[in-house]
């Protein structure tokens, strides 16, 4: 029987998810933009108040919603299950419905010298967890994204 490594959580329903947990399932909460759980500010909460909690750290989204990405993998390191590398241009804005146009390749966006910064983070913390390239739109072919993005991550030893 396969058993996932965790369960991607970016709603809260805290009956469903103690649920889970008593079942052993491990939980890895996500703050996503314009979702209930938009930042770690408002993740922070379930965070303190359930210690077994991981966390899903999303380069773009934590940046969207004005945190700090660095301090808050630094905070939460061992509690960080993955992490969701992205890049993204303000060229398509913040708005909630254009937003998530600019998620673009590794390296190409407005976020390039933070994810540098976030790799080189990871590789001296020795990070174990997973580390997962998102990108909604592609600006060409899906390969081309792909390979684009791989490139970038070679490049700095990934």
């Amino acid at each position: 029987m396969l058993q996932p490594q965790y369960l991607y959580v970016d709603e809260w329903d805290e009956t469903e998810v103690q649920e889970a947990m008593d079942r052993g399932y491990t939980i890895g909460i996500h703050p996503h933009l314009y979702k209930s759980i938009g930042s770690i500010r408002e993740a922070d909460p379930y965070l303190q108040k359930f210690p077994q909690l991981k966390l899903i750290a999303d380069t773009a989204h934590l940046h969207l919603a004005g945190d700090d990405v660095l301090q808050t993998l630094e905070r939460y390191g061992d509690r960080v299950i993955a992490v969701h590398l992205k890049d993204w241009t303000s060229r398509f804005g913040r708005s909630p419905f254009r937003f998530a146009r600019g998620f673009n390749e590794l390296g190409q966006g407005d976020l390039k010298e933070l994810l540098q910064s976030v790799v080189a983070y990871l590789q001296r913390a020795d990070y174990r967890g997973w580390i997962i390239v998102e990108q909604d739109t592609p600006n060409g072919s899906p390969i081309d994204s792909a390979r684009i993005s791989r490139e970038w991550l070679s490049q700095r030893g990934l």
